[in-house]
């Protein structure tokens, strides 16, 4: 769906702009390939849908960003001069997909074990240390992943969500308060 809105949109683009190189094209059509679930989410919410297809549609929503900004990469690197032939990009769509999930995957774990180390139920202060770890683990992957590695940050963070969500409940002292926090982030 991505590739396609993105591919459509440049043709459109070449078709109104003829002087933009195909390239360029391409670039903006990737920028405008991406969906955005704030009002389909809305809706379910205030219909009163299941929070599980709202999960859905945010975590594939998240998908298409990641695909949306690898193509962004491959198309922008294209425009400034690198060669856009098909095992190219074959090969950076590999690197992107595998590398970012096997990067998000280790930093979720290695996030995973961090929480451990700040879980005293007693001490409320851990709760407060648990949210920061979460915040600060997931905006240093997305730098390491998308800056360091070049590497798709997106995927990268859902790999590691998915890992906290599979590994974290039990070690997370306040489901409450770590859903509230995230949710104004994911609301700002």
């Amino acid at each position: 769906g991505v590739l396609a809105g993105a591919i459509m949109m440049a043709g459109l683009t070449k078709l109104l702009l003829p002087t933009w190189s195909w390239n360029l094209a391409l670039t903006f059509g990737s920028i405008l390939s991406a969906t955005d679930p704030v009002a389909v989410v809305a809706l379910l919410k205030s219909a009163g849908a299941s929070p599980k297809l709202t999960i859905l549609i945010v975590g594939e929503s998240l998908l298409n960003d990641g695909t949306a900004m690898v193509l962004f990469t491959v198309f922008y690197n294209a425009l400034n001069g690198d060669p856009l032939t098909v095992s190219s990009v074959l090969v950076f769509f590999l690197e992107a997909a595998i590398g970012s999930v096997a990067l998000g995957i280790a930093f979720g774990l290695a996030i995973v074990r961090w929480l451990r180390s700040a879980n005293r139920p007693l001490k409320e202060v851990d709760t407060q240390v648990q949210i920061t770890i979460t915040i600060c683990g997931a905006y240093l992957l997305f730098f390491l992943a998308q800056n360091v590695f070049q590497i798709s940050g997106v995927l990268a963070c859902c790999s590691a969500g998915a890992m906290l969500a599979w590994l974290a409940p039990p070690i997370i002292l306040s489901h409450e308060t770590m859903h509230n926090v995230w949710g104004l982030i994911e609301w700002v």
